[in-house]
């Protein structure tokens, strides 16, 4: 780690930390919608959602009372501290955490690394964890410890969803759920059934959710017909445990029909997804030993004519498989009274293809991923050590974590096809460069993790960490051969070649926080400074072929993957205070900036700055809530992917929630003032205007949020 790096993250934690002082005096009434816990010396962030329990009032919280109507789980991360979800369709959101995006954060369900089977990520691994069976999402905040699966560059999100729940008696015991909800504005309608059977030792969980809506409107009367949707999962888990043993298997299907996607080229006309996965854990002598299995296969269907107007004759289906195994182990042992040691090994495999062809035209067919390949291997230790009293009195009961990971990472493709190589001779020039050139990869990737947490006295904690991150190219930024848009995700309107030459991202990261925390209050400031090496970004293409292809297709030169020099910076602050039994404030706050350092430009698609305040109100057998969101104008934005600005906005958010018996009753209004808005973090609308829609928004334009929604709810616990 360079001179410079640690020199720019000191000024950068001075001029922060003093920042935050005016903040923290200024904005008192900031939102806080979930609770935080330490593992080992990382922060950790979580929303507590509701699970089958016969305990009534045991499964409620204020976060329950916020997130209500959100049946996208990617949007929950809006009300995380530094995390964001970025939209591209309605059920199609990428997670960000602090300016990475997509695959640079991780993403797990059930301790499954979640691998999508769409080349632009329609099926984002958010779009398999449904609202309705999470029982928690929680983010890693700064830093991931490399004892966490698929830790990320940008932090990960951990979620825990439809796990059966044990009860403490030998007798069975059912338990759960029925729900139905209803919004307005986009005539959704979402209806859940979840029941858990179980005893102390077996625990049986069936879930089932059906969600589906038309076209939402925006705060202008404006219709976004592309933004419909309809999905289906059901789920089934079971679980055993005994004094020593606990296992868990889990069978999730998803089916997505019909659902828009208008910040990309083309639309979800289907998704059939099976995840099986089996893990648990044993209590041996030589420690605690946990292991994962899992397998998923999907196929997707996508096109740009189902949903969408299409100028004649350019009608496309695009046709993608997903094969994925993966598995792990790892023992967790104490080795002294002060010393714990996990180590483990992770392996990971995925295959994708996806064939492209046109329903106007037999003869259309291209091979835009065949037959590729993702293998990951890694091996990793982490050790945690508390300071003993009896060492230094000053330092006592600090956590130092250290953890090194090793992964060795291959990638692979087939040959590609494209049915116009021998009339063209510039797309006969990309496919046989691309079948001709030796597309095996293996590189190594090395992760390293410091962090240190020391309680200065009974209200005051600090939290320092420091470590070295990798991520490997993804399979679109190295074989995407043929100019077009699958590029998981970016939603640019650029098209893209690939780089078979990428070297891996090197993120040198360092986060510095202090916590403050008594019986009714919580004040929690963090900074963070990352200097990435051979960060992914778009670049003008210098491939004569592809730039002749791109302009004769859509009259601009494609941008191409390379390797550039980038930074991340900025802060966050997680607040909540009780100012009595029934009255109570949290917020949150979130600055983030991402620029290159090889040339003056910023990073794309960064969330803008977001400050979030909620007031919660008990009163007898009702729950109130009042959320307010200021979001900043984004300016910073990326000139070589040819990023549009933003202007800022507010929003004004209404909840209610009442008891009776076992019925919950649950109201709300979101943008109660009707406000039309643009968030940044939302694509341009990519349909052509279409004739039998008057109210429609222009081709291009950044794809407003939904105008003011009322919605209702009604769950009956048994």
């Amino acid at each position: 780690m360079n001179n410079t790096f640690i020199a720019n993250a000191i000024m950068l934690g001075i001029s922060s930390c003093a920042s935050l002082s005016v903040l923290a005096e200024t904005n008192s009434k900031t939102e806080q919608t979930h609770t935080t816990k330490q593992t080992s010396s990382i922060e950790v962030i979580k929303i507590q959602s509701k699970v089958p329990s016969s305990d009534f009032a045991a499964v409620h919280s204020p976060t329950h009372l916020v997130t209500a109507n959100q049946t996208d789980v990617g949007q929950w991360l809006n009300v995380l501290t530094g995390a964001a979800g970025v939209n591209n369709g309605p059920i199609t959101t990428l997670a960000q955490y602090r300016g990475y995006t997509g695959d640079r954060v991780g993403v797990t369900i059930n301790n499954q690394t979640v691998v999508g089977a769409g080349p632009n990520s329609m099926d984002s691994p958010l779009s398999y964890a449904i609202a309705g069976a999470i029982d928690s999402v929680a983010v890693f905040r700064g830093i991931s410890p490399v004892s966490v699966a698929a830790s990320g560059l940008g932090g990960t999100i951990v979620i825990e969803q439809g796990l059966p729940k044990f009860s403490g008696t030998k007798k069975p015991l059912l338990s759960g759920k029925l729900a139905g909800q209803y919004s307005a504005n986009n005539n959704a309608n979402t209806l859940t059934t979840d029941i858990n059977i179980a005893n102390k030792q077996h625990a049986l969980r069936a879930f089932s959710s059906f969600q589906q809506a038309d076209g939402f409107e925006d705060g202008n009367g404006h219709r976004i017909d592309e933004t419909g949707y309809q999905r289906n999962q059901s789920l089934l888990s079971y679980g055993y445990q005994s004094q020593q043993h606990t296992i868990y298997s889990q069978l999730r299907i998803t089916n997505t029909n019909d659902s828009g996607t208008p910040a990309l080229p083309m639309d979800i006309d289907y998704i059939d997804a099976r995840q099986f996965s089996l893990w648990g854990e044993s209590d041996l002598e030589v420690g605690q030993l946990n292991w994962l299995v899992s397998k998923d296969s999907a196929e997707h269907g996508m096109s740009n004519y189902l949903m969408r107007p299409v100028m004649p004759n350019m009608k496309r289906y695009n046709t993608a498989e997903l094969d994925a195994l993966n598995f792990q182990i790892s023992l967790t042992k104490n080795i002294s009274e002060d010393w714990l040691l996990i180590s483990g090994i992770r392996h990971a495999k995925s295959e994708h293809d996806a064939t492209i062809t046109s329903p106007d035209n037999d003869r259309f067919r291209i091979l835009n991923f065949n037959d590729v390949a993702l293998i990951d291997t890694s091996v990793f230790v982490e050790g945690r050590y508390t300071v003993p009293e009896t060492l230094s009195s000053a330092v006592s009961d600090g956590l130092i974590t250290l953890g090194l990971q090793y992964t060795d990472h291959t990638a692979q493709s087939g040959s590609v096809k494209h049915h116009m190589a021998i009339m063209s001779p510039a797309i006969g020039t990309l496919q046989n460069s691309f079948n001709q050139t030796d597309t095996n990869i293996d590189e190594g990737l090395l992760d390293w993790v410091i962090s240190y947490k020391q309680p200065m006295n009974d209200e005051f904690t600090g939290l320092f960490s420091i470590a070295r991150k990798q991520r490997a190219a993804s399979y679109q930024e190295r074989f995407l051969w043929n100019p077009m848009q699958s590029t998981g995700g970016l939603a640019d309107g650029n098209t893209y070649i690939g780089n078979l030459n990428l070297e891996a991202e090197t993120a040198k990261q360092i986060n510095l926080g202090l916590e403050y925390q008594t019986d009714t209050s919580m004040v929690s400031p963090q900074v963070f400074y990352h200097e990435i090496d051979d960060y992914i970004s778009a670049v003008p293409s210098s491939n004569m072929a592809a730039n002749m292809v791109a302009s004769m297709m859509t009259g601009k030169t494609p941008l191409a993957f390379a390797n550039v020099d980038a930074k991340t910076y900025g802060f966050d602050l997680l607040a909540n205070h009780q100012l009595s039994d029934q009255w109570s404030l949290s917020g949150s706050v979130s600055v983030i900036r991402g620029q290159r350092r090889d040339m003056e430009d910023d990073l794309y698609r960064i969330a803008a700055d977001r400050l979030q305040m909620t007031v919660f109100y008990l009163f007898d057998e009702w729950q109130l809530a009042l959320q307010q969101t200021l979001v900043a104008g984004q300016n910073k934005v990326s000139e070589l992917n040819g990023e549009q600005s933003s202007s800022g906005y507010s929003l004004t958010n209404l909840y209610a929630l009442k008891q009776v018996d076992k019925i919950e009753f649950k109201v709300g209004i979101d943008n109660l003032f009707d406000n039309f808005y643009q968030d940044h973090l939302s694509g341009r609308y990519r349909p052509m205007l279409n004739p039998s829609n008057s109210t429609s928004i222009e081709q291009g334009e950044i794809i407003p949020g939904m105008g003011r929604n009322i919605y209702a709810s009604i769950t009956w616990y048994f």
